[in-house]
C-alpha cells in the first residue's frame, strides 16, 4: 500500500469512521524497521523482548492494509514505544514497507498466558456484491475455525463448506476487479476436488476428519498467508 493510497482513503468519511471504531482515533504512520532477531508474525513476543532489552513500552493496536478498490483489513498488532516516546514497528513485514499504518487500541491487550485468536477486522471499500460475499465468507471461515490457536486441531468436515465458499468468493472477487492471482487456476481445481470430496459418504472421509495445522503452515483458507498470519492469528 502506497502512502498516496493511504492518504486518499483517510479523507473518506466512512473509512475514517471505521478506523476510529478500531481504537483510539485515526490511523497514524509508524516507521517500520525490523530488528535483526525479530521473527515474522510474532510481533507481541518481538516487542516484549525488545522492551526487556531496551526499555520503553509495548503499544497494542491494529495494522492496516488496504486492498484497493475492494476492501481494507486490520490485523491486531504491536509496536514499540521507545523511552523517548517514539513509535517503531520492529517486526518484519511481509510487504517490506518501511512504514506501518497503525491504529492504537488502548482497550485491548495480548494475553501471553492464554492466547486466543483475535479475528482480523474487515471493511468493504465498495458496494460491489463480490466484495461483500468474500468478506462474509472470510468471517464465516473464522467462525468455523473457532478460538483455537497454535498447533490447532481443526474439524475439517465442519470447515469444508466455509473453506469452499471462501475460495470461490475470493476468485470471483479478484476476477471482477481484474486482479486475478496466478494461482487462481490451481485454486479453482483444488476447490473442485474439495466440492467432490464433500459429496462422498461421511463414513469414507471420517479418517480424514481431523487435521492439524501448524502456525507456520499455509492457512487452509487459501489466502496464501501462513496460518499464524491469517486465521491462526
Amino acid at each position: 500500500m502506497t502512502k498516496e493510497t493511504f492518504e486518499a482513503y483517510q479523507t473518506d468519511e466512512v473509512f475514517s469512521a471505521w478506523c476510529k471504531s478500531l481504537g483510539q482515533g485515526q490511523a497514524i504512520v509508524v516507521p517500520a524497521k525490523a530488528e535483526a532477531d525479530a521473527e515474522p508474525g510474532e510481533c507481541f513476543v518481538n516487542v516484549c523482548d525488545h522492551v526487556a532489552k531496551h526499555g520503553g513500552l509495548i503499544v497494542y493496536g491494529w495494522d492496516l492494509v488496504i486492498h484497493p478498490p475492494m476492501y481494507a483489513e486490520a490485523e491486531f498488532h504491536a509496536v514499540w514505544r521507545s523511552p523517548a516516546g517514539d513509535l517503531l514497528d520492529i517486526t518484519p513485514r511481509n510487504d517490506r514497507q518501511d512504514v506501518s499504518y497503525f491504529v492504537i487500541d488502548p482497550a485491548r491487550q495480548f494475553d501471553f498466558a492464554n492466547p486466543g485468536r483475535i479475528p482480523n477486522q474487515l471493511h468493504a471499500l465498495t458496494d460491489d456484491e463480490t466484495v461483500h460475499r468474500y468478506l462474509d465468507a472470510f468471517r464465516a471461515y473464522g467462525d468455523a475455525q473457532g478460538d483455537a490457536v497454535g498447533e490447532v486441531v481443526l474439524d475439517m468436515e465442519r470447515m469444508k463448506p466455509a473453506m469452499l465458499e471462501l475460495g470461490k468468493a475470493g476468485i470471483a472477487m479478484r476476477k471482477r476487479f481484474n486482479q486475478e492471482n496466478p494461482l487462481d487456476a490451481l485454486s479453482a481445481a483444488k476447490l473442485d476436488e474439495l466440492a467432490a470430496e464433500m459429496m462422498v459418504d461421511d463414513t469414507a472421509v471420517e479418517q480424514r476428519r481431523v487435521s492439524k495445522v501448524g502456525r507456520n503452515e499455509p492457512c487452509p483458507c487459501g489466502s496464501g498467508k501462513k496460518h499464524k498470519k491469517c486465521h491462526g492469528a
